[in-house]
């Protein structure tokens, strides 16, 4: 085993306490530079084993984490990473919780919705170099060396979640991570770095379709740091942002709900909520109308013309309204007639009828049934 140590010309005393562990597995360089991605590259070349792994300033192996791992690997050949779960301390060392990780998935890490945890992973070597890691540019990936080897490694090699601890992260009000500057100097970098990946025709298809949920999950990401640190205006105005494009809902939802329970007034995101609601509700009824192609609108409202909108942007023809009120009867929308919903037994070539109240879902549902429509049904609530 060797323990390799790049110091950036540290004058805290960092040296004198390595000097003084006399154990010749340390191997020591101290030199200034740029920042830590730089330093990370530096130590990374300077390493020879098959099996690496990487803990920083405010993070350490627990006892026994070496072994554990190399078990794993030797019993399974076939993984090139396995990664486990982190405890939380302070400075003290004394325990707060403990970060559960899970299993691999590229789409949520191109996302921002998931990493693991660096220092509770360990890599056979090959991995970043056969990932070209060492072409990254420090300047170019500050303060997202390790994000950019998971989504390098993630897209080529095996991994395996383990549900073991490996390793602690202490927490403090002094780390670069509990600076909101830092989030706001590196955002910039990180939007570059998806445009690039999900602009690049190399890229499987599937994943440049992810583009705006993974610019979303940037600003996602930024929103719940700064909640942490109680700036919750800041992520207010992160969420806002995350709108424009198509965030993770269920993220979205978590991070709006602290900042409700803090007292924050969040009336003005509902305009972007409605915009990634009907982006989705919008995308969900093009889907169903795949092979649909006599439709019907129920329900001559807001939502109804809504429903028009989308399936003429989607390529589909809408036959005739249908209302329960019987003072639209032969009224007209955009030049399609409204027809009193009971004239719905005399149309026999019908093969679907998009519900689209949001109110009378149900009603209107019965009311197909007693009409005896037996076709597909699609429910729009816009």
């Amino acid at each position: 085993m060797e323990i390799i140590v790049q110091d950036g010309a540290s004058d805290d005393g960092t040296l004198e306490t390595l000097k003084s562990y006399d154990d010749e597995r340390i191997v020591l360089v101290s030199e200034p530079d740029i920042n830590l991605a730089e330093a990370f590259h530096k130590a990374i070349k300077r390493c020879s084993g098959d099996i690496l792994v990487a803990c920083l300033g405010d993070e350490e192996l627990l006892p026994g984490a070496i072994t554990a791992a190399i078990t794993i690997l030797q019993n399974n050949t076939t993984l090139d990473v396995i990664y486990g779960d982190m405890l939380i301390t302070d400075l003290q060392g004394k325990v707060k919780g403990k970060m559960k990780s899970s299993e691999w998935d590229y789409r949520k890490n191109i996302c921002s919705e998931f990493a693991p945890y660096f220092s509770s992973a360990f890599f056979k070597r090959h991995c970043l170099i056969d990932t070209d890691f060492y072409s990254i540019d420090a300047k170019m990936y500050q303060g997202y060396a390790d994000w950019c080897i998971w989504w390098r490694v993630g897209r080529k090699y095996k991994l395996k979640y383990f549900n073991r601890t490996f390793s602690k992260y202490s927490v403090h009000e002094a780390q670069v991570s509990a600076i909101k500057e830092t989030y706001l100097q590196h955002q910039p970098i990180r939007l570059k770095i998806i445009d690039e990946i999900l602009s690049d025709k190399q890229t499987p298809l599937g994943l440049r379709k992810l583009k705006d949920r993974a610019i979303a999950g940037v600003y996602l990401h930024n929103a719940d740091a700064f909640i942490r640190m109680g700036d919750l205006l800041a992520a207010k105005e992160h969420i806002k942002y995350a709108l424009c494009y198509e965030p993770n809902k269920a993220i979205l939802g978590v991070l709006i709900n602290k900042i409700c329970m803090n007292g924050i007034e969040i009336k003005d995101l509902f305009t972007g909520l409605r915009r990634v609601i009907r982006k989705v509700e919008s995308l969900i009824l093009k889907i169903k109308l795949a092979k649909s192609t006599n439709i019907a609108i129920y329900g001559a409202s807001d939502a109804g013309k809504w429903a028009y909108y989308n399936c003429l942007k989607n390529g589909k023809k809408i036959t005739v309204f249908f209302d329960g009120n019987k003072h639209l009867n032969n009224t007209e929308i955009n030049g399609i007639k409204i027809i009193y919903i009971d004239e719905l037994k005399n149309m026999e070539d019908l093969d679907t009828v998009i519900v689209t109240s949001k109110t009378s879902q149900k009603e209107m549902k019965a009311k197909l049934r007693e009409l005896r429509y037996r076709k597909k049904v699609v429910t729009f609530l816009i």
